[in-house]
């Protein structure tokens, strides 16, 4: 699994989980299975986008309205994100919602965030609070160090000693990066 999915799943995960997506999932549309191939997802998709496609509607005869252009949005929707691995990836481990934002951070409402939070186990809120703290660390830890190394308040300490924490951070970066 991808680092950002697993980090996402650690940390985010309490706050999509009032409200489950009332919509079929992006397999029902495209009737097929979770493990179908990329020539199963396009036989599919060429297949319902015969059967929903507004032209083809309104050839058949039938008024077509919002919700056949929505579902037809949807259904093709479905389908570029399930040929992309990637995206198909991020799909099956955390849904629609997740998906969402992920891509869209902005997306989602903050007063439902802030009632899944307040809703959430006290472990997810603290392995919530963890992270900010690590970051709070992270960011205003090496700058204090310095200040202190350079008015002397080590001692006989190295600037090796003082910048280790950097260099951690730095490897995580790029491994991070790399991979």
């Amino acid at each position: 699994m991808r680092f950002d999915i697993a980090f996402f799943l650690c940390c985010c995960r309490s706050f999509l989980s009032s409200r489950q997506s009332e919509d079929e999932s992006f397999y029902d549309l495209l009737s097929v299975d979770k493990h179908a191939t990329q020539d199963e997802l396009k036989r599919a998709y060429k297949r319902q986008s015969l059967q929903m496609h507004p032209d083809k509607l309104a050839q058949k005869g039938k008024t077509v309205t919002a919700d056949d252009r929505d579902r037809f949005t949807r259904m093709r929707n479905a389908y570029e994100v399930l040929s992309d691995p990637r995206r198909r990836e991020t799909y099956d481990a955390i849904g629609e919602r997740g998906m969402k934002w992920m891509e869209d951070p902005l997306s989602i409402d903050p007063q439902e965030l802030a009632h899944n939070f307040a809703t959430s186990s006290i472990l997810d809120r603290s392995k919530i609070f963890a992270i900010f703290l690590a970051i709070y660390v992270a960011v205003f830890l090496l700058p204090i160090l310095i200040c202190l190394m350079a008015d002397g308040t080590f001692g006989g300490a190295k600037w090796v000693a003082v910048l280790t924490p950097l260099w951690i951070w730095d490897v995580f970066i790029l491994f991070y990066h790399t991979r």
